[in-house]
């Protein structure tokens, strides 16, 4: 199978950035379901789980000095300020809005970033994952862990990360131009997967270990039912995707494959003859976040067991039996 995978040593410079500290003096400890809303403050906030309960914090306001979530416990950030926040143990944070001077992700937890975010640095510790998949950061540090950008604007630059560190760059026409001199910097230039453009300064010194550029490959798909009605009590919503001849389809990682980032497909089948794979959809899934509309464009996203990453769009109509629309 054919792939193009670049792997860039890059040298940075140790940047240090100052967290600003609020004056709150309360501290918040959550061990089930809370909420963080505007107008509240606190110094520390804690998040644990208590099993076999998963703890889910949902944060859309207020601001927090310092905010470290355990256990696999879950923290949805829509809006507010933190200074620094921490992921660990397993747990989850979904970013789509507000400020974060520095998140971080720990020991097997997961950052995703995306819609209009503020950060100053971005970073993963060891065995830490941070997935970009929009946002306005100022700079990104792998620090042992993974990071993956897929989007977003990075107006700095992606500096020391350790010898362990990684970023994984996934987009199209993607190109390392050298700048010479000492350490040899350069950038990242390319187009993200929603087609906006991005050049991205690399920094650093020897002990940043490497920037992989995954190039994404478009692939013909079509999804079925053509008209979706949001009343249906069918079970399944099947989508085609035809793949290159360079590609081997036998190679997909069926736990990759999702439409529009969020829902998995039940099953995935594989047709190496004619270099095409279906998968199958949970219907009620998609029918809860679709709504009445003439045409929606759903994206199927996924990647081979190497790492390259595929994305295709198709278009559907959803009605609703019985009711007309307007």
């Amino acid at each position: 199978m054919k792939t193009k995978i670049i792997t860039i040593f890059a040298s940075a410079v140790i940047i240090f950035f100052t967290t600003p500290k609020l004056t709150a003096v309360e501290d918040k400890i959550f061990t089930s379901d809370g909420v963080i809303i505007e107008g509240e403050e606190y110094a520390n906030v804690d998040i644990y789980d208590t099993p076999p309960d998963i703890t889910t914090v949902n944060m859309s306001g207020g601001s927090v000095n310092r905010l470290i979530a355990y256990d696999s416990s879950i923290l949805n950030f829509t809006g507010g300020t933190i200074s620094l926040l921490r992921a660990c143990d397993f747990s989850t944070i979904n970013i789509s809005g507000g400020f974060i001077h520095s998140p971080m992700a720990w020991d097997y937890s997961t950052i995703n970033i995306s819609g209009a975010f503020n950060s100053v640095e971005v970073g993963a510790a060891p065995d830490g994952v941070v997935n970009v998949m929009g946002g306005t950061m100022e700079a990104i540090a792998g620090w042992g862990g993974i990071i993956n950008l897929y989007g977003g604007t990075i107006n700095d630059n992606i500096h020391d990360g350790g010898e362990s560190g990684c970023v994984n760059i996934y987009g199209y026409e993607l190109e390392k131009t050298s700048s010479g001199g000492k350490y040899d910097y350069g950038y990242v230039s390319g187009f993200w997967l929603d087609g906006t453009s991005f050049t991205i300064d690399l920094q650093g010194s020897g002990t940043y270990s490497h920037i992989n550029l995954f190039a994404v490959i478009n692939v013909e798909i079509e999804i079925h039912p053509e008209t979706l009605n949001l009343t249906s009590t069918g079970r399944w919503i099947t989508c085609h995707i035809w793949f290159p001849e360079d590609y081997e389809v036998g190679d997909i990682d069926p736990n990759s494959v999702l439409l529009e980032d969020e829902i998995q497909a039940e099953s995935l089948y594989v047709d190496e003859q004619h270099q095409v794979a279906i998968a199958k959809f949970n219907r009620s899934e998609i029918q809860n976040f679709l709504e009445l509309a003439s045409e929606v464009k759903l994206t199927v996203s996924g990647h081979f067991l190497d790492g390259t990453y595929f994305l295709g769009t198709d278009t559907i109509k959803v009605i609703n039996k019985g009711r007309k629309n307007r």
